[in-house]
């Protein structure tokens, strides 16, 4: 149960950050007022969504396995 309700929220959150790339990407208006306000626009805007896509991939599965492939790091592998 605990596993199934892990991977609910994890789908939920990677929607969540999903969604809003389109918006990002697309240049709305919404997201253009937002990032000129700041400043920063439109480097910032598509930086955030660059960040906002990776950390939707990463979120998707376990840590553990994201860990692994990324760093090739086990934690077995070192003796002390």
């Amino acid at each position: 149960m605990q596993h199934k309700l892990d991977w609910l929220l994890r789908l939920i959150v990677a929607a969540i950050l999903f969604q809003t790339l389109y918006f990002k990407f697309m240049g709305a208006a919404e997201s253009r007022y937002i990032f000129e306000t700041l400043g920063i626009e439109p480097w910032g805007r598509i930086g955030s969504g660059i960040v906002e896509l990776i950390a939707g991939v990463l979120i998707l599965p376990p840590f553990h396995v994201v860990r692994e492939q990324v760093f090739h790091v086990r934690i077995g592998q070192f003796h002390l």
